[in-house]
């Protein structure tokens, strides 16, 4: 973790300064027709959703063996990828693949029958129904709905990108009698006002020893519009998780660990995380001089199971029993590396570095980084290609999710240093992705981890 404070520190040090930009989501609900990032066109023909490269013109699949039903409106994120609501729900489509993947909003999303969708330029994904109005986060699709007083009067509702003259950020919201704006950062920043651990209240940066096992009971308090949710993280994962308050915590495995916790408003914007350092011990039968001790015991009482079988056989070969004795102890450890799970290490005994059993319909997961270019191609490099030396790719790619725009776009200048592309416009991360259905592996539009564009160089 020191050594990912230190990177991100270095990417933002060493920030040209140029100007961010986006390609701006081009609104095409009145003609029905929505440009992507490549240059190509979604359309809705007769309900279907097709896309037109050209004069090309290909009718968009679905995941889902029962369709999308008829489509009713697109959303052009700002990031590249497409978010369609169809009859049947909410849908997300990338730029380079041809079937749209089911979205399934978690918790607090607005109930009832999608109407309409729109994404704003912090990539809010904004989810109207027939019932309520609310934001979906666009890569790890937990949700929030609005209060029933911040809606327009009754449904069924709709939203949309607000007039030009309005005010910055804005979202018209459209109910059945009336309509209005949502300006999602005009108030003030959730706040986290207490974090109780195990009965204790603690700050900021306090630190916490506890046994291997158990829970961490966990009691969080907030401000903020619409009332306060909150989540959590360990050592910097990608995915904040829902923390109800109270909530009971699996204590990680042994060793240092970092929890965060942030309270969320109803536009999705998030506090300062609180963080808390857990020092979680590592149990008696880890420690070196247990370690040790079993050893040398187990190897005392092999080889003098090999001296005894060796002199009832009436010939004592000490240096075969010693031999004997060094290769039971050395296939013993490999056994016991396989068994205890903090080490575990063979195949066969559940670890799954070389083999793994997918359901089906699971979803599979590779990262990549992506340099964007001025076309709307993308070239995929590798984390360590702008010069880090790593043991592993997320020691590059979390400072790049949690430093945002000022450490993409250094990532960025860093790299064409080395790879110089008068092409290049942005940075992303991605999650790319396969849906593992009856017929095979079928690729889906990607989370977009963290995002970075400017519009000229």
């Amino acid at each position: 973790m020191f050594g990912e404070l230190l990177l991100y520190a270095w990417l933002v040090a060493s920030s040209s300064g140029a100007s961010p930009g986006a390609w701006p989501p081009t609104s095409g609900a009145a003609s029905g027709e929505w440009r992507e990032r490549p240059g190509t066109l979604l359309r809705i023909v007769d309900g279907e959703l097709v896309r037109v490269r050209g004069r090309e013109s290909t009718r968009l699949g679905c995941t889902d063996p029962e369709g999308t039903g008829r489509v009713l409106d697109v959303a052009l994120d700002p990031a590249g990828l497409a978010f369609v609501v169809a009859e049947r729900g909410l849908f997300v489509l990338g730029p380079f693949v041809d079937a749209l993947d089911a979205v399934a909003p978690r918790e607090l999303a607005p109930g009832g029958r999608p109407t309409s969708v729109y994404v704003d330029d912090a990539r809010r994904v904004w989810l109207a129904t027939d019932e309520a109005i609310g934001v979906i986060d666009p890569s790890f699709f937990f949700a929030r709905t609005l209060a029933r007083s911040e809606l327009p009067g009754d449904g069924p509702y709709r939203v949309a990108r607000a007039p030009g003259d309005a005010r910055a950020g804005a979202v018209r919201l459209v109910g059945a009698h009336g309509e209005g704006l949502r300006v999602p950062d005009a108030g003030a920043r959730p706040l986290l006002t207490s974090l109780r651990i195990d009965g204790a209240e603690l700050d900021d940066e306090a630190r916490l020893a506890r046994e291997p096992g158990g829970e961490l009971w966990v009691e969080a308090r907030g401000e903020a519009d619409g009332g306060a949710t909150f989540r959590y993280r360990f050592d910097q994962n990608q995915a904040w998780r829902e923390l109800a308050s109270p909530a009971a915590l699996d204590m990680p495995h042994p060793g240092e660990h970092t929890l965060e916790v942030i309270a969320i408003d109803q536009d999705l914007d998030r506090s300062a995380p609180r963080l808390v350092h857990v020092r979680v011990a590592y149990p008696r039968y880890y420690d070196a001089a247990f370690v040790l001790t079993a050893i040398g015991v187990a190897a005392a009482l092999a080889l003098a199971a090999f001296l005894l079988a060796q002199r009832a056989r009436g010939r004592l070969r000490p240096w075969r029993a010693l031999v004997s004795t060094g290769l039971v102890v050395v296939l013993a450890l490999q056994v016991v590396a396989g068994i205890v799970p903090h080490g575990r290490g063979w195949p066969f005994m559940g670890f799954n570095m070389y083999t793994r059993s997918y359901a089906r319909d699971e979803i599979v997961y590779r990262e990549q980084l992506i340099v964007l270019h001025a076309d709307g191609s993308e070239l995929a490099v590798r984390p360590e290609s702008a010069g880090f030396v790593v043991d592993e790719p997320w020691e590059v790619l979390r400072p790049l999710i949690d430093g945002g725009e000022p450490a993409l776009r250094a990532y960025l200048e860093t790299w064409l240093r080395r790879f110089p592309d008068p092409e290049a416009r942005g940075l992303q991360l991605q999650a790319r992705r396969s849906r593992l259905t009856p017929t095979g592996p079928v690729a889906i539009a990607p989370l977009v981890l963290a995002h970075f564009i400017e519009e000229t160089r």
